[in-house]
């Protein structure tokens, strides 16, 4: 009887373990990719930031156009490039 309670515990502490093990290396791995995922959301938001500032045209008299987004050619691939950002900023969220 001594002989099954001790198998028994021993493979439990096996069993605990692997298991503490895989858990730490699952932690390990998730703070990782939390990590990379705070570091693109603000690489995204720049991104999106500078696109703007990009558009803007600032002309002698104070006033300001957007370029880019209302030509008809440029502005089609301006929205595609803005609509990329946005879809790429929601899908990390």
């Amino acid at each position: 009887m001594r002989m099954l309670i001790e198998t028994i515990l021993s493979f439990s502490l096996i069993v605990n373990g692997v298991m503490a093990y895989g858990l730490f290396n699952l932690l390990w791995k998730y703070e990782i990719y939390e990590e990379w995922v705070t570091f693109f959301r603000s690489e995204i938001h720049k991104l999106n930031e500078r696109v703007k500032q990009a558009d803007v045209i600032h002309t002698p008299g104070g006033d300001s156009y957007r370029l880019f987004e209302s030509d008809d050619d440029v502005g089609f691939i301006f929205s595609e490039i803005q609509r990329i950002i946005n879809e790429f900023n929601e899908r990390i969220k």
